[in-house]
């Protein structure tokens, strides 16, 4: 098992109104499950698509548009590639896909 921390720029772009193409760039200090301590930044590129699923019910009990300024929630999946610098076996480069949920927040 990999945990990662570290700053990340994204850019995406609107393809149609449902659906965002982005790309990431960024570096993550590492936590391999096998050592004790964290290791050397890796590099990480990725990207993927974001999928808009809807607003939220403004007339909801509990309005996360109204208490929270949420507009719409994006479902996110893609892949990541990280990059050692001390490349072993300790340390290996890894490929993540990842999939989750964004709201979006004005």
């Amino acid at each position: 098992n990999i945990y990662g921390i570290g700053p990340r720029v994204r850019a995406s772009v609107r393809l149609w109104q449902w659906v965002f193409p982005y790309m990431e760039l960024g570096l993550e200090f590492a936590k391999l499950e096998s050592l004790n301590h964290w290791t050397y930044p890796y590099s990480v590129v990725g990207g993927g698509f974001m999928f808009r699923l809807g607003k939220f019910d403004r007339r909801a009990e509990i309005s996360l548009h109204q208490d929270y300024n949420v507009s719409q929630i994006l479902a996110i999946i893609g892949i990541d590639i990280r990059t050692s610098p001390d490349l072993n076996i300790d340390t290996p480069d890894c490929a993540i896909i990842k999939v989750g949920l964004s709201a979006e927040l004005f």
